[in-house]
């Protein structure tokens, strides 16, 4: 559930902060430094009976507003966190991502974003993929490891798709060097590479093939592959002007984490992570019609059969 309304004398709303604050309520009120449980659930409370015995539901209700008293006072203090830094109210989103999105627009947002059309993000959403993980059973030693700092909110500050400057049906003649945004290729693989680097869509699935084929990808997810023996043939695609939208927003959530601790340094890291998600939902349908008013008991009742069947 994201949201449930109770409609009283007063609407009541309850949402799940769960949705903005990934983490068990232990850790929410040790980030936040507010008392937290003092006692641990008991799986009893999980049987029906509880409701007859006395005792365990005495206990449970005690469990249950602890639970309530702790995570309103860990909610409180980060909605004076985020009223006093952002002049963003908690109470008003429903996840992690429109919170990001929120403060984003509230505090950093300089330029308009343009909006596709559904042909353009038809085709551009081709492209769009998922995480790539991998096992590989290996054996070593003395082995040195490696973490990259803050990778996507690195790559969120690279140069983005802004504007769209022109479809083009032919890109035969187009080297890819001097193409920016996203392109229909024929690809070609190296011979002898051992690990694939570039993903394409197969029955529902991602895998990362060799040999050649026709996918659609980012310009610049092609051009980092070239130096590992990967060839391409422009077919056709959108060709994009630049922008650096989220230098700003990074920079300051960036320098915020590695000067602070505890809740700030919390909410710095979070929201590092959870703003570039939100830009790839798909497109929403939105159907704008005029209806006579004495039309319009007709019309509900037939989206609603439609909707069931």
């Amino acid at each position: 559930f994201i949201t449930i309304n109770l409609n009283l004398i007063n609407k009541i709303s309850f949402k799940d902060s769960y949705r903005i604050f990934g983490i068990n309520l232990e850790k929410l009120c040790n980030i936040f430094s507010v008392e937290g449980k003092f006692s641990d659930y008991d799986q009893n409370f999980n049987n029906i009976n509880l409701f007859k015995n006395k005792i365990l539901l005495e206990k449970f209700k005690n469990y249950s507003l602890q639970d309530s008293i702790a995570l309103l006072n860990a909610l409180i203090k980060a909605q004076h966190i985020y009223i006093n830094e952002y002049n963003v109210d908690i109470t008003t989103i429903f996840s992690t991502s429109t919170l990001s999105l929120k403060i984003f627009r509230t505090m950093f947002q300089k330029e308009n974003i343009t909006i596709l059309k559904h042909s353009q993000d038809n085709f551009i959403r081709k492209s769009y993929f998922g995480g790539a993980p991998d096992y590989f059973k290996a054996h070593g030693e003395n082995l040195y490891y490696y973490d990259v700092n803050s990778l996507y909110p690195w790559a969120m500050k690279q140069a983005i798709p802004d504007k769209v400057l022109k479809y083009h049906s032919n890109l035969s003649n187009m080297d890819l060097e001097n193409f920016f945004g996203f392109v229909e290729v024929l690809v070609e693989t190296p011979k002898d590479i051992d690990i694939p680097l570039l993903p394409y869509k197969h029955g529902g699935e991602t895998i990362f093939p060799t040999g050649k084929w026709i996918g659609t990808y980012f310009s610049e997810e092609l051009k980092a592959l070239l130096p590992y023996g990967y060839k391409f043939k422009l077919i056709r695609g959108y060709e994009f002007s630049k922008i650096y939208l989220f230098n700003e927003y990074v920079d300051h959530f960036y320098n915020l984490k590695k000067v602070s601790k505890g809740a700030i340094k919390f909410i710095a890291k979070m929201h590092l992570n959870q703003l570039y998600g939100i830009f790839g939902r798909k497109m929403e349908l939105i159907e704008t019609i005029n209806i006579d008013t004495k039309d319009l008991p007709k019309y509900v009742l037939l989206r609603l059969v439609k909707t069931i069947i």
